[in-house]
C-alpha cells in the first residue's frame, strides 16, 4: 500500500495467489481506500477453481484471466477495462 500512496493508477494487474498476502486480501485493502474506488483490477490465476480465485470473483474484481496468458489477451483485457475509465 505504501507504493500506492503517491500514485493514482487506473488499473492494477494482480495475481490471485501471492507469496506474502493473498491477492484477495490485497484487493480488499485497496478497494477500502477511497482513492482507489475507481481503479480497475485485472486478476490473473493459474488455478481457476482454487478457493482464493472463487473468493476473488465473489469480492467483485473487475476481470479474471486464466493462465497461460498471451500479451494479446492482456492487451484486450486492459483495453476493455479502461474503455470507460474517467
Amino acid at each position: 500500500m505504501d507504493l500506492l500512496k503517491d500514485l493514482k493508477p487506473h488499473l492494477m494487474i494482480l495475481d490471485v495467489r501471492l507469496p506474502v498476502i493473498s491477492g484477495v486480501e490485497l484487493y480488499l485493502r485497496i478497494k477500502e481506500d477511497e482513492r482507489f474506488v475507481d481503479m480497475r483490477v485485472l486478476a490473473i490465476t493459474g488455478f481457476p477453481d482454487h478457493p482464493e480465485t472463487i473468493r476473488m470473483k465473489q469480492s467483485g474484481v473487475d476481470m479474471i484471466l486464466e493462465k497461460p496468458i498471451t500479451p494479446r489477451r492482456i492487451r484486450k483485457a486492459v483495453e476493455k477495462l479502461l474503455k470507460n475509465t474517467p
